[in-house]
């Protein structure tokens, strides 16, 4: 009987197996025929006869820097504190006022006192503080603070993203934010043709555990004439506004694949806004 049970268990434990493996090349399938482009481009400047002779010629103008600038992105403004997108079960817990408040599908849940506490306390004695924290696996937590920096913290609690802040704060946004995320998969995916591109989305002072931003270039110049392809698939990103500074934290999962290298992780790239755009000033993964 016991060997009949430990045999449908392994048969179970490897359909399952399967299946995940074939969920993921669906997803990065997707991933490739949605970056696709296939623009044609057509505009000519004169119009000739079926006897080559020019009927209209249209003249060319030129605009100068001065009456074309460059347009602002446009700001937005979240209805609740620190959370811009509304995709995952979120606690944001407020120390000065001892108070948590919990998000689930854009609207603000009630939590009774006694749960409100069990979670104050739990956080508290993690020592976290103006940070935001996505879930990884079990109790594990990616957390992003302030200074840019990130932390891997074990925490007991059920919901998928954390924010734990001393007060909490009207939180607006830069409306690129919410497709920055696809910016930079586009970029990644397009690092062999367009090195640049990738590039041009880091901050100066970009720093992450391989080092500055050279030493990040450096690392993702070194196996580019190995690599054949690369395919990167970005799961269901959470935006989230870091308490007391200008930082954006935005998470997701990660499906990294080439002929050479393959990654499933929990991702944290972290963005600031400048004159020339919203920047990479830290990125890490779980």
């Amino acid at each position: 009987m016991k060997r009949r049970l430990i045999t449908w268990i392994a048969i179970l434990m490897c359909i399952a197996s399967f299946a995940s493996f074939i969920y993921k090349l669906v997803l990065i399938e997707r991933a490739k025929t949605s970056h696709k482009q296939t623009t044609k481009k057509a505009s000519p400047l004169t119009k000739t006869s079926s006897n080559n002779t020019v009927k209209k010629t249209q003249p060319v103008k030129t605009v100068s820097k001065k009456e074309a600038p460059k347009p602002k992105s446009e700001t937005l403004k979240s209805p609740h504190p620190f959370v811009i997108t509304n995709n995952r079960n979120t606690y944001i817990v407020l120390k000065r006022k001892r108070k948590v408040l919990h998000i689930v599908d854009g609207k603000q849940s009630a939590l009774s006192r006694r749960t409100q506490r069990i979670i104050y306390s739990r956080v508290a004695r993690s020592g976290l503080n103006n940070c935001a924290c996505q879930k990884s696996k079990g109790r594990r937590f990616l957390c992003v603070f302030s200074n840019g920096k990130t932390r891997e913290v074990t925490l007991r609690l059920l919901c998928e993203l954390l924010v734990v802040a001393q007060n909490g704060e009207e939180t607006t946004y830069p409306k690129e934010l919410l497709d920055f995320p696809y910016k930079w998969q586009k970029a990644l995916m397009n690092l062999k043709k367009d090195f640049n591109a990738y590039a041009h989305l880091y901050h100066p002072d970009f720093h992450s555990r391989f080092g500055n931003l050279k030493a990040w270039l450096n690392y993702h110049r070194q196996n580019l004439d190995a690599i054949k392809y690369i395919d990167v698939v970005v799961d269901d990103p959470a935006i989230v506004k870091i308490p007391s500074s200008k930082l954006f934290a935005i998470f997701f999962h990660e499906i990294y694949r080439t002929n050479i290298k393959r990654i499933d992780t929990t991702k944290a790239l972290i963005v600031t806004p400048t004159p020339q755009g919203l920047k990479i000033i830290s990125e890490s993964y779980l």
